[in-house]
């Protein structure tokens, strides 16, 4: 019984945070380019290589705060930043 518990509280979790990003306003590439401190050109073109998260919709890239972080802290603990 404690199993089946656990696993309904972490359904819940996991809607509570997909519920949050849908309601996480995107940002542009000029405000995501001043969040990590790049030119919105550099953004793009990063974006692009998909060397850093980003969606292209209606022929514009747009950018998600949480994603930009949770990707800063990926490549901050990778192996290449020893």
């Amino acid at each position: 019984m404690q199993e089946t518990r656990l696993g309904r509280d972490s359904q819940i979790v996991h809607h509570a945070a997909e519920a949050a990003h849908n309601a996480e306003r995107p940002l542009t590439s000029k405000e995501a380019a001043g969040f990590l401190g790049v030119h919105p050109k550099t953004m793009k073109r990063l974006a692009a290589r998909r060397e850093v998260p980003g969606h292209f919709r209606f022929g514009r890239w747009f950018f998600y705060e949480s994603e930009l972080d949770s990707w800063m802290r990926t490549e901050l603990n990778s192996e290449r930043h020893p």
